[in-house]
């Protein structure tokens, strides 16, 4: 059984104390329960018997009770006991394990106990070291200082704590900081001192360490050309490297501890204070702050910093310090700010361009691209970035320049004014002209290429229509020289048939009807009037044939062609008509017109040739805007000297499957006696060009080798046109006779044409004057004006023209008759004469009778 000790004795003591109370207190109420039971007085309850009971059951009752609390308390203090030998064991154990190193102390300086850590420092065992002497154990002048440390602790009851340079069992000198503390009883008596060692030789080394790693740190933090510091989390200035410091011209000292906001750095600006200030806020919630402001110097200008702010976080996860960092970017801000303005001014310089600017990687993809590519090809720069030089164009269009670039690869050259056709967003093309230099990296390899290019869709289409338009003037001129020249030669030979003509007239008329020589002279005539119809082919060429104008249905006058036309042709060919319905009607010449249509018509049959084909022969209505008109007058047109009007028009239109034309023989069938077959076939499609010409229509051809040609022919309809072509009518004036004697003044500068229209006129009973020329014509007209009742007047004529002679003539004597007489058509002869009382004209080469109706018809007078 265990020892009591003390404490637990008095509280037995206390517990039977209080049982005993409780038993004298149970009988007090069993005695006035009793009286209350019995309703009488104690003294009259005789019964012996229930005071032994009431008494003996108190008794034991109270002696149970005191024995099972003094069991009760037993085992809680055995159970105590136990705790504390085993609190005591696991102290030992924790005293053990524990590296520092622990001792307890007596007042007359000897051990109490140890733990592991101690012993084995000095080289004993635990159960060797207690109750030993310190003196034993340290050294003496180490024992002597203990001892002196132990008695003041004793006495003042303070912890000291030390610091000595020990060696250790395994005779290493170790730096033992040791704090040494008292333990008091319950009295307050000290009753031990217990210390506590620790081997700081490795900290101090560490700590030594770390303040030469602080030295160098801090002057290599001074050193810096950045600016660093250490803030509080408020805000508060630690630390400041010299950057700083010597560009403000402030100390360190004077702005230790005061907020970093305040400082002269940016005092220049409330509104940079501001923003410093929730910068440190914001850092000291865990966020990191970067960006440019600029800081004040000391001489109060002002230079731009990159200005940063990170939080450091303790073990525990809270912001402890800020760091702040700066670098100086004037420099770099003023490059920045140098290069802005050049950017901005070429951007400007690039956006005001008309051309369109950009980059290419080494891949041809498009890197950089300005605005311009939209006016140019219709997308925007997004559009194009990432796209590739040869996405933008046609296939062919694409490998033909592909193999361009490559080929100037391989020389590092720079591409000049390479055209290339681009296709538009809209899918039409865009012709460019680019020009492209190379750009390479430092080790010299190719990685792109920056370029220009310039949108000259309308100068390629300007250059088309001017070389097409000289083409067409060349063309013009070739067919206005070969038309003049045609023309020159038609008049000089109608004048030669002229005299031809009459001479045959008036033989005919002498000779008598059984003459051998009459059918010679009809020969002659015969002839000559094939000769003559020569010369109008030559003026219809030229534009200046002679036109009987009426109503022409091509419809009709086809169907009516119908029949010599499919006898024209060969028989390997077959005519396909598709004419359509309701065609209208156009003012022409129908001899002409008829012309055209057999000429086309013999063409396409010989283009047939030996084998098999078709000619088709259509005809419509065709709406000719200004577009058409000039397309019709790029490929191949009439020649007029001026553009045909937009309006409504008939065209005709034959086509073949022949052996097709260059275009080469294209340019020269309309040159007269051109041919592609054998020399000799007359002019052929030359009078045709003249007659269209001469009905202000047009003409386009379309021919490809092999495939066929096909004639287009356009004339103006008359439900558009008021044409200027005069249309001769049958004189509807009721008969009248005319002069049959008289004097006629005849002017020709042809001696010839004098001579043989002398004797014309004789014949039909004139009296006849001569003149030369204009000038000698004036003369005889003003010796002769009463007798002269009528002049026939050459147009061309040296010295004096037949335009001025008229004019002097009507000077004289305004109501003269003047019969105009020239080898070109009546509209050409007579157009500046309209309005000036022209009594008629006539062409040459004219016969007797012609010209015998011609002057009834200028000199009638009412029967």
């Amino acid at each position: 059984m265990l020892p009591l000790n003390k404490k637990i004795k008095k509280e037995i003591l206390l517990w039977i104390l209080i049982l005993s109370a409780s038993f004298i207190a149970l009988s007090i109420f069993i005695y006035f329960l009793s009286d209350i039971i019995y309703k009488a007085d104690i003294n009259q309850i005789h019964n012996k018997y229930l005071w032994a009971i009431l008494f003996g059951t108190s008794f034991w009752v109270t002696l149970f009770f005191t024995f099972a609390l003094m069991r009760i308390r037993y085992l809680n203090t055995k159970k105590y006991v136990a705790l504390i030998r085993i609190n005591e064991e696991n102290h030992r154990i924790l005293l053990d394990n524990i590296q520092m190193q622990i001792w307890y102390l007596t007042d007359d300086h000897t051990y109490g106990a140890v733990n592991k850590a101690h012993a084995s420092f000095h080289g004993i065992r635990v159960n060797k070291i207690a109750f030993r002497d310190i003196y034993d154990i340290f050294p003496k002048e180490i024992a002597n200082r203990y001892q002196q440390e132990n008695k003041e602790v004793f006495t003042t009851g303070r912890t000291i704590k030390t610091e000595s340079q020990i060696t250790n069992a395994f005779g290493k000198q170790c730096l033992i900081s040791t704090i040494k503390s008292p333990i008091s009883d319950n009295n307050g008596s000290i009753q031990y001192v217990v210390c506590s060692a620790e081997d700081i030789t490795e900290r101090k080394q560490v700590q030594k360490t770390l303040k030469e790693k602080e030295k160098f740190t801090e002057k290599l933090l001074n050193d810096m050309i950045t600016f660093v510091g250490v803030l509080e989390p408020n805000g508060n200035i630690i630390f400041i490297n010299n950057r700083p410091l010597k560009i403000s011209g402030i100390k360190l000292e004077n702005i230790t501890g005061e907020k970093l906001y305040n400082t002269s750095l940016w005092a220049y600006s409330d509104k940079v204070q501001k923003k410093i200030k929730n910068d440190i806020k914001k850092c000291a919630s865990g966020k990191p702050v970067v960006h440019d402001i600029q800081m004040q110097t000391a001489d109060k200008s002002l230079i731009w910093i990159e200005f940063s702010m990170h939080p450091i976080y303790n073990e525990c996860g809270v912001v402890e310090f800020l760091i702040p960092e700066g670098r100086d970017i004037t420099q770099r801000k003023q490059i920045e700010e140098a290069l802005k303005k050049s950017e901005t001014k070429f951007r400007g310089l690039i956006e005001a361009s008309c051309d369109w600017i950009w980059e290419l990687n080494s891949e041809g993809a498009y890197t950089y691209t300005s605005p311009q590519v939209e006016n140019i090809l219709g997308y925007t720069p997004d559009e194009i970035i990432g796209k590739t030089l040869f996405d933008l164009m046609p296939p062919e269009e694409a490998a033909r320049v592909s193999k361009i670039v490559d080929n100037l690869k391989k020389t590092d050259s720079p591409i000049i004014a390479l055209q290339n056709i681009n296709l538009h967003k809209d899918g039409s093309h865009v012709v460019l002209e680019s020009s492209a230099v190379p750009i390479f990296d430092k080790t010299g390899i190719l990685t792109g290429y920056h370029g220009i290019d310039r949108d000259i869709s309308i100068r390629i289409q300007h250059e088309k229509e001017k070389l097409d338009l000289e083409r067409q003037l060349l063309h013009t001129q070739k067919l206005e020289s070969l038309g003049v020249l045609a023309g020159g030669i038609a008049h000089d030979f109608n004048n030669l048939l002229m005299v031809i003509l009459g001479n045959a007239d008036l033989a005919l008329d002498k000779l008598a009807p059984a003459s051998p020589a009459i059918n010679n002279i009809h020969e002659i005539e015969k002839t000559s009037k094939r000769a003559a119809e020569l010369a109008k082919q030559m003026l219809a060429y030229s534009g200046k044939g002679k036109f009987v104008i009426k109503s022409i249905n091509l419809n009709q006058f086809i169907n009516e062609m119908g029949h010599l036309l499919e006898v024209s042709i060969s028989k390997n060919a077959v005519i396909k008509y598709t004419l359509a319905d309701n065609l209208p009607a156009f003012d022409g010449d129908a001899t002409q017109i008829r012309q055209i249509i057999m000429n086309l018509i013999t063409n396409a049959s010989e283009a047939i040739g030996n084998t098999s084909g078709t000619i088709s022969l259509s005809t419509g209505i065709i709406n000719c805007d200004r577009i058409y008109l000039d397309k019709i007058n790029e490929t191949l047109w009439a020649g007029l000297e001026e553009p045909l009007k937009e309006g409504i028009y008939i065209y005709l239109e034959v086509a073949d499957t022949g052996c097709g034309m260059k275009l080469k023989t294209i340019e020269k069938i309309f040159d007269p006696f051109f041919t592609t077959k054998f020399i000799g076939r007359g002019l052929g499609l030359s009078a045709v060009l003249g007659i269209i010409r001469g009905h202000k229509g047009g003409l386009k051809i379309y021919s490809e080798i092999n495939k066929g040609t096909t004639f287009k022919i356009i004339f103006p309809s008359n439900k558009i046109f008021d044409n200027s072509i005069t249309v001769q009518k049958k004189n509807t004036t009721e008969e009248k006779i005319y002069h049959k004697t008289g004097t006629i003044l005849l002017v020709d500068d042809e001696e010839n044409i004098c001579s043989v229209g002398r004797d014309m006129l004789e014949h039909l009973g004139f009296d006849v004057l001569t003149a030369p020329d204009g000038r000698k014509a004036i003369e005889i007209f003003r010796t002769h004006a009463d007798k002269i009742i009528c002049v026939l007047l050459d147009l061309t004529m040296p010295h004096m023209n037949g335009e001025e002679t008229f004019r002097k003539m009507r000077d004289i004597r305004p109501d003269v008759k003047v019969i105009l007489s020239s080898g070109y058509n009546e509209q050409d002869a007579t157009q500046t004469f309209t309005g000036k009382g022209l009594a008629g004209f006539i062409q040459k080469p004219y016969p007797m009778a012609t010209l015998k109706e011609k002057l009834k018809n200028v000199l009638k007078v009412e029967k």
